[in-house]
């Protein structure tokens, strides 16, 4: 991945700096990938520590995530959880169950879409495995595991029944920005933050 870096002035001198410090610095976490295990540590070691620098000031999450493992969502869900600043979270672009739990997850009231933005939820997926009877048992109550926590997780945000979420995510659920607003997997369609 090519990450630009530019000279930025400082009264100390010059540094080489990048967008992604210069959004840190602003309290400010983007996830713009697919929620695999070193996007989770990094996203996990930034929410940590802009807690540890000020716990009572907001972050902003970013998520733009097509995908994932549930595990490393997991991760990232239960820090957003335990961090003491709120979270704040907005949905960019296009995500599937794992983005929409971290987005789902952020703090009531500051959970936002923009307008053009889409949310796939859809049941655990595993890839093929191979192996004995047994340890494939155990890996098909590992998925059965993972879809209750998907279910519960998004029936506990969006206020719905854990029987509707079931139903719903039997097969894809598309949902435009507005569709995720009705839904209750966001608080709000924000088209632009410029004031008008």
């Amino acid at each position: 991945m090519y990450l630009p870096t530019f000279l930025e002035r400082t009264s100390y001198g010059e540094r080489e700096t990048n967008p992604y410090s210069m959004l840190f610095d602003g309290r400010i976490v983007i996830i713009d990938r697919p929620v695999d295990d070193t996007t989770s540590n990094a996203v996990v070691a930034q929410l940590l520590c802009l807690e540890g620098m000020d716990p009572d000031n907001p972050i902003e999450l970013y998520v733009n995530a097509a995908g994932g493992t549930l595990a490393a969502t997991a991760a990232v869900y239960d820090t957003i959880q335990y961090v003491r600043c709120p979270v704040y979270t907005t949905c960019l672009g296009y995500i599937e169950t794992p983005g929409a739990l971290l987005v789902a997850a952020g703090e009531p009231g500051h959970r936002a879409m923009v307008p053009h933005a889409r949310a796939v939820l859809h049941q655990p997926t595993i890839e093929p495995v191979r192996g004995t009877l047994p340890d494939l048992d155990r890996r098909a109550t590992e998925v059965t595991r993972m879809r209750t926590f998907v279910e519960e997780t998004l029936a506990r945000h969006t206020r719905r029944d854990v029987d509707q979420v079931h139903a719903d995510i039997d097969r894809e659920l598309h949902l435009g920005a507005d569709d995720a607003l009705a839904y209750g997997l966001v608080d709000a369609v924000v088209p632009s933050r410029k004031r008008r």
